[in-house]
């Protein structure tokens, strides 16, 4: 018995004196989430109920970092100061909130975004939000202003963010004529670029349209601009010298149809308007 638990001894003595193989390092957990293309955003305000702030802002990742170019100074922050002329408003500061935003995006897909105003007393927005599908996203704002080192929250709520699918190929639909009753067809091709350094994405393409009031038909090289899901398309015929003709769209999240509201100006023609839906082909 001595003798058995002698070897015993020596087996765990023997074993205590060996390197045992190092334990792997596990590897960094991928981020899956990819946040990278054209996305609009809406803030809902709990400050003033029933006020949202729609916006459309281009994100980039690499990686877990986030960057993105936003549209804040056309249109969703002048419109905040419209919003009962909150104190901290006057001069409309939100005209100077960079376009510019920064962030980090986890491996669980939870996004930080921040942006500020620049110069003294700065004013901070932050979106804190979460993605599981890589095409939407939803979590709180916040928005704060820092005084002589003190904080504070000037307004917070819910915020939800829909990525809207490239633009490119052909739509057509037909429109009816608020002014007219007649139906006026349209057939454009777009292809999506940018954004470009004043924070729009940009397309080039051509419009053809019919039953255009005092002109008929006309098929135009077309150019305009987007961010998020809103739209605006100019052309000028060459047939009528200072006219324009100029469509504005709310774009789907798949970017197969876009809701359209047409105008047509001109110096030697009456004013027109229609709307309706065009539908990618």
């Amino acid at each position: 018995m001595k003798l058995k638990s002698l070897a015993m001894l020596t087996a765990v003595v023997a074993l205590a004196g060996c390197t045992l193989p190092n334990k792997p390092t596990p590897s960094p957990t991928p981020i899956a989430t990819s946040l990278t293309g054209n996305w609009e955003i809406t803030l809902t305000s709990t400050t003033w109920p029933g006020i949202t702030f729609p916006f459309g802002i281009y994100l980039t990742q690499t990686e877990s970092t986030v960057s993105g170019v936003g549209s804040y100074v056309d249109e969703a922050f002048p419109m905040y100061c419209l919003a009962g002329s909150p104190p901290y408003c006057p001069s409309f500061p939100f005209a100077y909130v960079s376009p510019n935003v920064s962030g980090t995006v986890g491996a669980d897909g939870n996004i930080v975004l921040t942006t500020a105003t620049v110069g003294y007393n700065p004013i901070t927005i932050t979106i804190t939000a979460s993605t599981t599908n890589n095409t939407t996203f939803s979590g709180s704002f916040a928005i704060t202003q820092t005084i002589a080192q003190t904080t504070t929250t000037l307004d917070q709520g819910p915020v939800t963010g829909t990525m809207i699918a490239p633009l490119n190929g052909t739509y057509s639909g037909t429109l009816l004529s608020s002014v007219t009753g007649n139906s006026i067809g349209v057939t454009t091709t777009l292809n999506q670029s940018g954004p470009t350094s004043g924070s729009y994405l940009q397309y080039s393409g051509s419009a053809s349209f019919t039953g255009v009031y005092c002109i008929g038909s006309v098929t135009v090289p077309a150019s305009g601009y987007f961010f998020g899901n809103q739209l605006m398309v100019r052309v000028n015929p060459a047939s009528i010298p200072q006219s324009g003709i100029y469509l504005t769209g709310t774009i789907s999240s798949d970017a197969k149809t876009i809701a359209v509201i047409y105008s047509s100006v001109s110096s030697s023609c009456s004013d027109d308007f229609a709307s309706g839906t065009l539908t990618l082909q």
